[in-house]
């Protein structure tokens, strides 16, 4: 049941519109991304939380709907201003404004738009969520309400409060 109100919960989430995207105007992006490719990214990043990190459904949702929010969950999505990319908009791709978080499991290059792949960049969140990140995924993990961990992995993984 908490499986399936995860699910609507993403798909309202991607259904909403983009307007309230925290990118800036300088924002560029090298993919086009279609409600269709948000959805089956979506899906495949909730899949990811649970069957592979273990995150409840609840924990799951909440995750990717921060992810949907930064970037459209678009691993080629770039926002040169704050030098951020990927789904999750790590630091240190364009620049080190904001720090240099996307160079820190060793599979994304900065600059080098080729790297930004979806298998690198769950690479990069697997490694996060085991290397300094830990709070992150044991309390959202844990989570039984989608909003509360999506409040959570804001504070605690995106560094948001």
């Amino acid at each position: 049941m908490i499986f399936i109100a995860a699910l609507l919960f993403i798909g309202l989430l991607i259904a909403a519109s983009d307007d309230d995207s925290d990118c800036s105007s300088s924002e560029t992006t090298t993919s086009s991304s279609t409600n269709a490719d948000q959805t089956k990214r979506a899906k495949d990043l909730f899949d990811y939380f649970v069957n592979q990190e273990g995150f409840s459904g609840a924990g799951a949702a909440g995750a990717v709907a921060v992810a949907k929010k930064e970037s459209g969950i678009d691993p080629a999505k770039e926002n040169t201003e704050g030098g951020v990319a990927g789904i999750m908009q790590w630091s240190g791709f364009s620049n080190n404004t904001n720090g240099s978080r996307i160079m820190s499991e060793g599979s994304i290059v900065p600059g080098d738009k080729s790297t930004l792949t979806w298998e690198n960049e769950i690479k990069l969140l697997h490694y996060e969520l085991h290397k300094g990140y830990e709070d992150a995924a044991k309390t959202v993990g844990n989570a039984s309400s989608a909003s509360q961990a999506a409040d959570d992995w804001s504070e605690k993984y995106e560094g948001l409060s």
